[in-house]
């Protein structure tokens, strides 16, 4: 993965934030240093809420921010129910010009592959898709944040009821100059109008001499989902097997034509949340401190706000380290098809109202790339163990900040978010501050010269 696209990623995540009620919680670990200076405490409190995620970049012509783009109408119990719909604008496939003359149209297929790592929970049911041809021209060049949606026609240009198996490949043929080949992959494939077909063999010669020509002719798609399930689907349109194939034939010979999302092609996802009835309602934005959960979830959803206002009472310690620690509350009986967020992260909101990632954050990649971000940074989830008992949590090394935290120069607020949120279904429950886990900052440090 480019360091580019992560850099980029990293800076659009949310922030977490630290707080307390009662600078006598930092705890009398404080006052037993011993003589050289060095000094360590734990018990720095903390208060957790749970807020709604603010819109966020999806789309960027400078960089790409998503790779798999989720498409779903997911009603989970405890989260509420997600709506995930995905816009794309297609270019021509090739600049060879298609040679239609005394052809006869045959089929006309969208093809979809996979991301198998970013289907999410329980949708392995009969779910429907709809294929809706855009009314609205997708701009290749503007950016697009995660609500942004496209007027399309509301009769769909295709349909496909079935039941996902996202790992099962295919097989199907393709005629790439009259040749004949067998393929075999993991996709999703809908057939797409006739009428639209037949449209596309018999436009313009001019529709087919430059992509500007062709967008005018055909300005994208609109996949969506019909029926309701419990999860989410995901699929890589980047992928060169991922392609609109128009199929015709001359004199028994079959042919194809391929229109493709490529790097210059608009291509978005919008998210709808409505928390309305489900378990996490009543902790969002519910401004009680104390509570004893905390709720992070991918897309658009919600994020985890942590407050520390008393951590300038360290204001003459140099730290040496600050490992900050949430633990994972895990529903009983809950399918393993629910997976936790894999990854997290933390960042700041600046006065301009911009989310942007740690220092911390920022350094482990500079150095690594993306395994430099778990190695160095962390945010992934682990498991110890406690007198036999087995707990998962997330572990983050955030000692630059913290220095500037007590020095006064950052704000004592961050958020913690989904990795990659733009493209992750996943959720988790977290214990909060009023838990029997409650978050806990363990900070090592040295008293300072004065």
């Amino acid at each position: 993965m480019k360091l580019g696209k992560l850099l980029t990623l990293v800076t659009i995540v949310s922030l977490l934030a630290v707080s307390c009620n009662d600078p006598l919680f930092l705890g009398s670990d404080l006052l037993k240093q011993d003589q050289v200076g060095l000094g360590y405490t734990d018990t720095i409190s903390m208060n957790t809420t749970t807020i709604r995620q603010d819109t966020f970049q999806v789309y960027n012509p400078s960089v790409k921010l998503i790779d798999a783009f989720l498409v779903g109408n997911y009603n989970d119990t405890h989260f509420g129910k997600t709506k995930a719909t995905t816009y794309l604008q297609y270019r021509l496939g090739t600049t060879q010009f298609p040679d239609f003359t005394n052809t006869k149209f045959d089929s006309l297929v969208l093809g979809m592959v996979y991301d198998t790592l970013k289907v999410y929970g329980d949708y392995a049911k009969e779910t429907t898709l709809n294929v809706f041809a855009l009314n609205e021209s997708m701009v290749s060049t503007s950016s697009y944040v995660s609500d942004k949606s496209f007027n399309a026609d509301p009769s769909p240009i295709g349909t496909l009821t079935f039941i996902p198996n996202p790992t099962q490949k295919i097989s199907f043929t393709e005629y790439h100059s009259g040749v004949k080949d067998t393929i075999n992959t993991n996709q999703m494939r809908i057939r797409l109008s006739d009428q639209l077909g037949m449209q596309l063999m018999s436009a313009p010669d001019s529709v087919y001499k430059t992509n500007d020509n062709f967008l005018k002719f055909f300005k994208g798609i609109k996949i969506s989902a019909q029926s309701e399930n419990n999860g989410m689907l995901s699929f890589l349109p980047l992928d060169l097997r991922s392609k609109i194939s128009l199929f015709y034939s001359r004199n028994d010979t079959s042919f194809q034509y391929d229109f493709i999302v490529s790097s210059l092609s608009a291509r978005t996802v919008a998210f709808e949340h409505d928390y309305a009835g489900a378990f996490v309602e009543k902790y969002i934005n519910s401004g009680n401190k104390s509570d004893s959960l905390a709720f992070l979830q991918g897309m658009q959803g919600t994020l985890v706000k942590v407050e520390m206002p008393y951590i300038t009472a360290l204001k003459d310690k140099i730290v040496n380290k600050a490992e900050l620690n949430i633990y994972v509350k895990e529903f009983a009986g809950e399918s393993p098809l629910f997976r936790s967020v894999a990854n997290v992260l933390l960042s700041e909101k600046k006065d301009s109202g911009k989310f942007v990632s740690i220092n911390d954050v920022l350094v482990a990649i500079s150095v690594g790339g993306e395994s430099g971000l778990s190695k160095f940074f962390g945010g992934t989830l682990v498991e110890e163990s406690v007198n036999g008992q087995k707990r998962l949590k997330y572990k983050m090394d955030i000692s630059s900040h913290i220095q500037k935290m007590i020095k006064g120069s950052e704000d004592q607020s961050l958020y913690l978010t989904v990795y990659r949120r733009g493209e992750s279904a996943n959720r988790v429950a977290l214990y909060g501050t009023g838990s029997v886990l409650p978050p806990q900052l363990k900070i090592t440090f040295t008293d300072s010269i004065q």
